[in-house]
């Protein structure tokens, strides 16, 4: 392989990541709702992203992380339940 290729590769490598990802490595990127109001989903890529509307990412049509580029799975918030929350405060 030519030094232009070479460097062509590392050039993209550093902005975008490796071209071969590791199998290990995840393939979807997780939006996950910060609270039962809010707008606002934090990523698993490390980002963070507010939704109009109060509604999931995916019914708005989005199907891909607009930061990584992965396929975007949407957790919404998850209330404890009162049963839950009387578990943790009963072991203290």
């Amino acid at each position: 392989m030519s030094d232009v290729v070479k460097q062509m590769i590392a050039g993209y490598e550093a902005i975008r990541g490796p071209m071969n990802p590791r199998p290990e490595e995840k393939k979807v990127c997780e939006w996950v709702q910060e609270d039962w109001e809010c707008d606002c989903w934090n990523t698993t890529c490390g980002h963070a992203f507010c939704v109009n509307d109060g509604d999931n990412p995916e019914e708005h049509g989005m199907k891909f992380c607009c930061f990584c580029g992965l396929p975007l799975v949407a957790t919404p918030y998850k209330e404890e339940d009162e049963d839950d929350e009387e578990e943790t405060d009963s072991g203290n």
